[in-house]
């Protein structure tokens, strides 16, 4: 009921990101596709994310991630599945101050293989909405990736330090669902 794309079934995400809105109705065209986020929608506090500082959750019936200072950040690591050649990384980001410098949440990726060496870099827009709007990544993998960590961040800028707060919600990460 809050306008966002998505609609969670369990760890399975029927996506509208190739769909089209009419008179309110949802079609959707794509097939489902698997979401490799583990704990998704925060609805586990920060459970499977790795927490760098002081990031938590928000409570309620639609809990969301929170990343209230600088440098703070959750990540998790996602087997990519063998033989993908495409990712869609996708979030419903805000931010608590628009007019601020620094602070608006952004979704970042590398994509490493075996050794854990990094192959690849992925990263999304900032936003400085202050309401919900999707940030999203779509991009070829490297045929050596083994490993995606996708990181939740908050943009930094030298000399400032600000309590502006980014908040993430419905993650998704999809291989090869096509467009």
């Amino acid at each position: 009921g809050d306008g966002r794309s998505e609609i969670a079934i369990g760890d399975l995400y029927y996506s509208t990101c190739a769909g089209s809105a009419s008179n309110g109705r949802v079609y959707i065209i794509n097939s489902l596709c698997h979401n490799y986020v583990v704990n998704a929608m925060a609805n586990d506090g920060v459970s499977n994310w790795n927490v760098i500082g002081t990031a938590t959750t928000g409570s309620g019936t639609d809990p969301y991630f929170i990343l209230p200072a600088e440098g703070d950040f959750l990540y998790q690591d996602i087997t990519i599945p063998s033989g993908s050649s495409t990712v869609q990384i996708s979030a419903q980001v805000r931010s608590a101050r628009m007019l601020a410098n620094e602070g608006f949440p952004y979704l970042y990726a590398y994509v490493m293989n075996s050794s854990g060496r990094i192959l690849q870099n992925l990263t999304s827009s900032t936003s400085n909405s202050l309401s919900w709007k999707e940030l999203d990544i779509d991009s070829s993998v490297n045929a050596r990736g083994r490993t995606l960590r996708l990181f939740l961040k908050r943009s930094a800028v030298s000399g400032y330090n600000q309590s502006n707060t980014a908040y993430f919600d419905d993650i998704t990460v999809h291989f090869d669902c096509g467009t």
